[in-house]
């Protein structure tokens, strides 16, 4: 994927770190399901100079907050892309446990382990955007099903609790078993 390669190219230019998430990163795993844009975790610290990569390669920049930066590209063959931002401790610990797999472009690329992409999927689910819920859902028990996670075990359960709630530990129990 040409952006990543100039992502993973840039990053090392300017020694900067970056993982893949999102959609891509649960493609890497082996499904196969339909994304419209490139997310990317990066440590906040970082970030401006982040923005300026991105500046530079002709993205234009849409939203920007503390924890969120989401660009369109300005040639119609290159992706959206989204960062987020999280602190250097969990950019660390989301680095330390993920794995380098190659996703077709020149370089590997990290990707969260499957508990830290569950945990962001949760945590999305905790926002409430009611549009994404569904698809949060299906890649929640396509990761579950891809770590072989025992859903009924008390890990998961408390991951659920901490992350978003009871409900959506009932919801996603509920779908698993369909």
């Amino acid at each position: 994927m040409k952006i990543l390669d100039l992502i993973t190219q840039s990053a090392g230019e300017n020694d900067l770190e970056f993982v893949l998430i999102g959609g891509h990163a649960i493609n890497a795993l082996g499904d196969r399901r339909q994304t419209r844009d490139v997310d990317i975790l990066v440590c906040e610290k970082d970030k401006q100079v982040w923005k300026q990569i991105l500046l530079s390669m002709d993205y234009e920049l849409f939203n920007d907050s503390a924890a969120f930066m989401q660009f369109n590209p300005g040639q119609i063959e290159e992706w959206p892309l989204d960062i987020l931002l999280v602190n250097e401790e969990t950019f660390r610990e989301l680095k330390a446990n993920a794995s380098s797999i190659n996703i077709g472009g020149e370089e590997d690329i990290l990707i969260p382990s499957n508990n830290h992409l569950i945990a962001m999927k949760l945590h999305t689910l905790k926002q409430g955007d009611e549009i994404r819920r569904l698809k949060d859902l299906l890649d929640i028990v396509t990761l579950l099903r891809h770590g072989n996670i025992d859903i009924k075990s008390e890990e998961f359960k408390n991951m659920c609790q901490e992350f978003a709630s009871d409900e959506v530990y009932e919801e996603i129990i509920n779908l698993y078993e369909k």
